[in-house]
């Protein structure tokens, strides 16, 4: 299986909660540092994979859109400095830009910005988010479109490797059922098929038998009396002493009716 086919699996799977870790973490690993301000209750702000559960269930969005973000993600971390300190929904706002421009850019139907403002529970504002989707269209430099390859690149380690291993798996598991079956068909045949042999070999046995008592006792009596009705006592003897040293065959002729022919 390749690459690109255990991709196709998986774009099919639903969103669960490992994808939604996997994105916690790639986004976290890109803003290292929180510096929480004054003034600021932290509390009614949502953990990040929390936070992402929200958007996905209140957006209805799909594991090929969601996971596309991955792209973004990592351009993004290529790009920021490693030292950046963020606020308490840095995180929060970097991963729902993400997620509009993966929407917008595979999507031509996709939620405008005052819809994920209400998916995110009101989080952020319209105005909040309009702002992040230009900051991060800049640092990209509009640079939106991604291949295949990259995109393989992106999920590669985490997903696509165990698919396709688990498919690796399932194909030898089949391949071994089907030769057990292959292989064990032939010894089915092979018992049924001496079993016939013997049933026959029986049967034939005793059928031959059963002919052979029939066949020697009318014989013998059918010769005995026709022989009488057309050779004599001396004759009969004759012929009775011979037959059991040579064959007998029982001809027809044309004038004189059956007549024993013998072969010494």
């Amino acid at each position: 299986m390749s690459d690109y086919e255990a991709l196709q699996i998986f774009n099919r799977q639903r969103v669960n909660i490992d994808m939604i870790h996997f994105l916690s973490e790639l986004t976290t690993s890109i803003i290292k540092k929180v510096k929480v301000r004054e003034g600021i209750c932290s509390s009614k702000i949502p953990a990040l994979t929390k936070f992402i559960s929200t958007l996905v269930n209140n957006s209805r969005v799909g594991t090929s859109i969601l996971m596309s973000t991955t792209i973004y993600l990592n351009r993004l971390k290529k790009i920021l400095p490693d030292n950046i300190i963020g606020m308490e929904t840095t995180r929060h706002r970097l991963f729902l830009g993400c997620l509009i421009i993966a929407a917008k850019t595979l999507n031509d139907n996709s939620p405008m910005n005052k819809h994920w403002s209400k998916h995110s529970n009101y989080l952020l504002s319209n105005d909040e988010i309009n702002t992040v989707e230009r900051e991060l269209l800049v640092y990209l430099k509009w640079n939106v479109i991604f291949t295949t390859k990259e995109l393989i690149l992106c999920l590669k380690e985490r997903f696509l490797v165990p698919i396709r291993l688990q498919m690796y798996k399932d194909i030898q598991t089949i391949s071994l059922m089907n030769s057990s079956v292959c292989y064990s068909k032939p010894k089915t045949h092979m018992k049924t098929d001496i079993y016939h042999h013997q049933q026959y070999k029986k049967s034939h046995s005793n059928s031959m038998d059963s002919i052979s008592s029939i066949v020697s006792k009318d014989s013998v009596d059918s010769c005995s009396s026709n022989a009488s009705s057309v050779f004599s006592s001396n004759d009969k003897q004759n012929i009775l002493t011979s037959h059991s040293q040579s064959q007998i065959y029982i001809t027809k002729s044309p004038s004189k009716g059956p007549i024993l022919r013998h072969i010494l």
